[in-house]
């Protein structure tokens, strides 16, 4: 994953196309958390399965993480593929590009060695998102299994859902929810305007944080609100 601090959210994908990085993953962080200055070329950081982050000291190390037999795997494993461009969707699904599924939906329904190779995509695919959806209809009422739904919902797109948007609808509801939702959306415009290059917004957003951290101190994003510099 590739982190900016100084490229909008908006602007990202263009960014990626100039550089070449398209098949990354890119992220926008306007509150900089890492500190990292927008004058040196690259830092390099590796976070473990547990949440654990390092360094690495240069792009060799980053190679040979990157190619270690323990360094990952990939979220739907699939072997068979004869069509390159079934490669190339298979690889758009894999990385969550935007409307993947609803393009392997359509790609299934043609008579053709890449309709039958589409199919063979949402065999593996289909099955992982209805366990997700399994385990999130029966989750307890927490802002955690919300933005779960939430999440199985948008990466899904294309494949119908039915209990888990039923799910969802009602807990977007739930009274047990009401102080978690408003503050993510507080959080969420203060992070807008971290990223806004208008003057003052920077400050205006850094003292929203410190009241919305005031006022949910026990919500998720009043948490993460207190916590912001």
């Amino acid at each position: 994953m590739l982190v900016t601090p100084d490229v909008s959210p908006t602007d990202i994908s263009a960014f990626s196309k100039d550089y070449d990085m398209e098949n990354a993953l890119w992220a926008s962080d306007p509150a900089n958390a890492k500190n990292i200055s927008t004058k040196n070329i690259m830092q390099r950081y590796k976070i473990s399965p547990g949440g654990k982050s390092g360094s690495f000291s240069n792009v060799s190390d980053v190679k040979a993480a990157m190619s270690a037999p323990n360094s990952g795997s990939h979220r739907f494993p699939i072997e068979g593929l004869t069509d390159p461009k079934a490669q190339e969707l298979w690889w758009m699904v894999e990385r969550q590009k935007p409307d993947c599924i609803k393009t392997l939906m359509a790609v299934t329904k043609q008579k053709s060695t890449l309709g039958s190779d589409a199919a063979k995509i949402l065999a593996v695919v289909k099955p992982t998102f209805e366990s997700r959806e399994a385990e999130l209809v029966d989750a307890p009422v927490t802002m955690q299994t919300y933005e779960g739904l939430e999440t199985l919902l948008t990466e899904s797109q294309g494949i119908e859902l039915k209990k888990a948007s039923l799910r969802y609808k009602e807990l977007t509801k739930a009274k047990e929810l009401k102080d978690e939702i408003q503050a993510r959306s507080i959080y969420r415009q203060c992070q807008d305007l971290l990223s806004s290059p208008k003057a003052g917004a920077t400050e205006g957003a850094k003292a929203n944080l410190a009241t919305l951290a005031k006022k949910f101190p026990e919500t998720k994003y009043g948490k993460l609100a207190a916590e912001a510099k």
